[in-house]
């Protein structure tokens, strides 16, 4: 459990605030916006380096990525110790806003815990095809033929190797990045319309 949940927080989290860090790029950001910048470039950071290592053998692979994601917290740690990261923009545009997100978290989060992991033993859904896809794919790269979503099936390959974890453990812990939905809508929001109307 411990490895997974720390695969899953490097592969979808940590090497993308630590991109974030090392371009000097948290100091402009809010806290929210810093989560979810960092969940996307996690997604991309992870995605195009399973990519560009995809021709070395299996077990190789996953130390190299580990290495890389090493070496970019090295650089990350680094940096941050050389720049001042005081945050330039606050996070909510009113402090009830943080009431209303943690209740459309819980809304996902409950809806997560009724259907998973039973949901994902199911066949023939998207999710089992796209783990297959993601395990053909990682396994054997010159057989995977799926390549309209090449990058989730790279991103969940290189967390399925690194977790090492049972399938139902894999769904529901990717299942979980969902919670960035109600982030990613809210500091779009904020940054739009916090000028127009706070509310």
């Amino acid at each position: 459990l411990i490895q997974l949940i720390l695969a899953l927080l490097v592969t979808s989290l940590l090497s993308g605030y630590a991109l974030l860090n090392i371009f000097g790029l948290t100091r402009y950001l809010s806290r929210i916006e810093n989560v979810v910048l960092s969940y996307i470039l996690s997604y991309a950071f992870t995605g195009f380096a399973t990519l560009a290592f995809l021709q070395i053998n299996e077990s190789t692979r996953t130390v190299i990525m580990l290495s890389s994601f090493i070496g970019l917290g090295l650089i990350s740690a680094i940096k941050h110790r050389r720049h001042n990261t005081a945050l330039l923009s606050r996070s909510f545009a009113k402090k009830i806003d943080f009431l209303v997100l943690l209740l459309a978290m819980a809304f996902y989060a409950l809806s997560f815990y009724f259907m998973y992991p039973g949901f994902s033993l199911l066949p023939g859904t998207d999710i089992s095809r796209h783990y297959a896809s993601s395990v053909v794919l990682w396994r054997t790269p010159e057989l995977s033929i799926d390549i309209s979503y090449l990058l989730a099936h790279l991103h969940e390959s290189a967390f399925i190797s690194i977790s090492n974890a049972p399938v139902t453990f894999v769904q529901t812990a990717l299942v979980t990045l969902n919670l960035m939905m109600p982030l990613a809508f809210y500091a779009m929001a904020k940054s739009y319309l916090e000028n127009v109307d706070a509310r």
